[in-house]
This record gives C-alpha cells, structure tokens and sequence, in this order.
C-alpha cells in the first residue's frame, strides 16, 4: 500500500514589539512554543490552545516515560494499565477511539513526524534522558501539520547536538522494573558537535502477561559552516516489546486483579523495531532563512491480536521545506511562513494463524498458549 501526502502551508504572524525595563536582576522567561504557528513566539500569543512542558518542568519531574510529563496539563488525559508503557493519550476527547496508543494525534520530535504510517503512535518510542520539552498544541491542526494531527499536535523537544551532556542513570525497582540510561555530548571542533546516547528499560509489571522492555540507540551530530549556515543529522533505533494483558469479568477483578485474562486469545502484544533518521538544515540568506528536512523511517511490527497474528511493517520517506521572510507591515515586524511537506508509505503486512493453541475433542479454539505465528491465513 503506498500513500502520498502532500501539504501546503502559509501562516502570517504578526507582532508588535514591546519594550521591557526589568526592576530586578531576576528575570522569569517567558514560556515559547514554535509548534503552533511552526514560528517561535511567546504562547500567549499563540493563536491556539497551548501547553509548554519546560526544561525546568522535566528536570523536576520523576520522569520514567512521556506519561509523566504530559500529566496534569488542563484538557489532557493520558490512561494507562501498565506504568506509561501503553498510554492511551487524549486532547480534549481526540483519542478515544484507541485501546491503547495514541491517534488522532501527530506525535513529533524535533519537528519530524513519528507516528506510525497506520495512524498510531506509542511514547515508549521516546528516550526520555534526551527530552528538554514538550510543547502541546490541543485542537485540530491538520493544516499545518496533516491528517493524522486532527485532534492536536505533541513536539518533543530533545537535546541538541550542539549542546555538551554527560549522565548516567540506573534505576531499579518493584516488578523487577529495571532502567539504565547513558548520555555524552561534546565537540569534536568548534564547529563539530556529536551526542550519543543508549538506554534500557523493563519490567515484569503487575499483571500476569504484561511484561515490557525496551532498548534504545540514538547519534545526533551537527556542524556550523557559519554563521549562517548549520546541518544537523540523526538516527536513532528502537526495539519495543510489549505484552497485552486483555481484561477481566467483574469477578475476576474482584477476586485478583493482577491475574491473566481468560479469553480465548491471551497472548497478545506489539513488538516492533523502528529505525529513524533524518538531516535538517538551516540557512539564512538576508531576511529569509530556510529550514529544509529530510526524514526516513522503517517499522517493523508484530502484531498478535484476537484470532490472528499481524506480521508487517512500512518504509516512511518525507520532507518539510520551510521558509521565514522577515519583513515588516504597517511599521510592526512580521514574519511570513511558507513551506511544502510531503510524505510517502510504503506498507507490507501478512496475516498468521497462532502456531500454539489448545483445541477440544471437537476441534474448536479453548485457548493459545503462544504469541507464535503459525500458518499463513487465507485471505
């Protein structure tokens, strides 16, 4: 299955400049979002409903996952039955639709889309030592942003190569939850930067067939040509693994909410390896500057659900070419928007049979006792 989408954009912003005399020698920064208008400007002049996760936020924040810097922000809610790893996430209503994942929400990182071809998007894709931000755009934006951002938009904002960083974290607990995190940034020159960094998390979680874990690998290198000019590039990969614990009668919870599901299909799950790269650049040529990007992506899922085993996955290439003009309209200064993104899937996917199941004397389906994949299923 291929799809091809192409969008157009122009925003005009416009703003007037005002003078502030500062009475102390302690200032408060005021929060700015580039992710509403695709301009960075101060969110109260933003015109759509946005929320700004700040470096200092994050820095105070017990954050094993998204989940728990998204939570608390007014006309968000963000659900989840196993620690963060499955959060269902919803702006104002958008998102409900989803068992677990987020859709209906275009979930980006630094500018660059991340939501599956399929229209879903997991955090647990997102090493969280990297986060610096996260701005939230409730709403619909498919205008700037395309079809699969119809009920609002998420940027998370990570650590730039340009920036020096050196941590590590090992965390341990209940569940045999485990979570180690490596990160080291630092130049080679001064006009070459580099950051890699590498992490692990897993848990057995409280639930019988529920375990989780993830590993993950991410380079970002930069370099400055000039003043004018500056190319950042990077490739992070991912491997995912999650168990799907189903659900319980109202008696089974009441009895032991911890224990596995009865249904006929009870090893469910998503695992899945991603592989993201993209090349971004920024170039100013006298009051206009352009923001070129250059993105591919590979997703490769397995999918057991009920009654059958979904084994596939989709290449993913795209561009967003921006452009910013300075100018100035009725002596206020302005900035003029223009740009052009397109994106092209590439999908592949074959259903199977579940290779172990427990069948009676009749031959019907009692229960599997496997997340293995079996025959190819007829069409």
């Amino acid at each position: 299955m291929r799809r091809f989408v192409i969008l157009i954009l122009i925003v005009l912003c416009i703003s007037n400049n005002t003078e502030i005399y500062a009475e102390t020698d302690t200032h408060e920064l005021e929060e700015v979002t580039v992710t509403g208008t695709r301009t960075e400007r101060k969110t109260e002049e933003t015109p759509a409903g946005v929320a700004v996760v700040s470096e200092e936020d994050i820095k105070n924040t017990r954050m094993l996952n998204v989940k728990n810097a998204l939570s608390g922000i007014a006309g968000v809610s963000v659900e989840s039955r196993s620690g963060g790893y499955d959060s269902r996430l919803i702006i104002r209503g958008a998102g409900l639709k989803a068992r677990y994942g987020i859709r209906e929400i275009m979930i980006l990182m630094d500018g660059v889309p991340i939501t599956d071809p399929d229209g879903m998007t997991r955090l647990d894709f997102v090493d969280t030592e990297l986060i610096k931000g996260i701005d939230v755009v409730k709403g619909p934006n498919s205008t700037l942003y395309g079809a699969n951002a119809a009920g609002g938009v998420i940027n998370i904002i990570t650590r730039s190569p340009f920036e020096e960083a050196k941590s590590i974290r090992i965390g341990y607990g209940s569940e045999n939850t485990q979570d180690y995190n490596l990160v080291y940034g630092t130049s080679i020159d001064k006009k070459t930067f580099f950051t890699v960094s590498g992490s692990r998390r897993s848990t057995d979680s409280w639930r019988a067939w529920n375990q989780f874990s993830t590993n993950q690998g991410t380079l970002k290198v930069g370099h400055i040509f000039d003043d004018t000019t500056t190319v950042e590039g990077a490739i992070s990969y991912t491997k995912a693994d999650l168990q799907l614990p189903g659900s319980l009668t109202k008696k089974q919870f009441e009895e032991d909410i911890t224990q596995r599901t009865t249904d006929i299909w009870r090893n469910m799950g998503r695992y899945s390896e991603i592989l993201f790269t993209n090349l971004k650049v920024e170039k100013e040529i006298g009051d206009i500057t352009l923001k070129p990007i250059v993105y591919f992506q590979t997703w490769e899922h397995y999918h057991p659900v009920t009654g059958l085993i979904n084994d596939g996955g989709a290449n993913v290439i795209g561009t967003d070419l921006q452009a910013d003009y300075k100018h100035r309209v009725f002596s206020m200064d302005g900035v003029l928007t223009s740009g052009v993104t397109t994106q092209i899937d590439r999908a592949k996917g074959e259903k199977y049979t579940y290779k172990d199941i427990v069948t009676s004397s009749k031959g019907r389906i009692q229960y599997s006792t496997s997340d293995e994949k079996g025959a190819l299923a007829e069409s």
